[in-house]
């Protein structure tokens, strides 16, 4: 199986409006060097880059309605999402495995 030379990880963030534009940059900012670091070491030995967007929901322009959580048992009322950077992770050190 042919393995690509090169990488690219794009994370795209939508949040809900209302957060001061400090507060925008800071949490962006703290995210991005999060993964920057968590990606470090597949960084050092293998060609990946790295993105991140953050994107505001108008609350004004995106109503929202449901009854989903009223007809859920109550162990999926609040559920946990599972990590999704290891899963990224294992599939990026294959492709830099079978690149050296």
């Amino acid at each position: 199986m042919a393995t690509p030379d090169h990488a690219f990880l794009d994370l795209s963030v939508r949040l809900r409006g209302g957060r001061s534009l400090e507060t925008r940059k800071a949490t962006t900012q703290t995210n991005f060097a999060a993964i920057e670091g968590y990606c470090a070491e597949i960084m050092s030995t293998f060609s990946l880059m790295l993105s991140k967007e953050r994107r505001d929901i108008d609350p004004e322009l995106s109503p929202k309605s449901s009854a989903m959580r009223d007809h859920l048992p109550q162990e999926f009322r609040r559920p946990t999402l599972p990590p999704i950077l290891p899963s990224w992770t294992a599939i990026l050190r294959g492709f830099a495995k079978a690149a050296s």
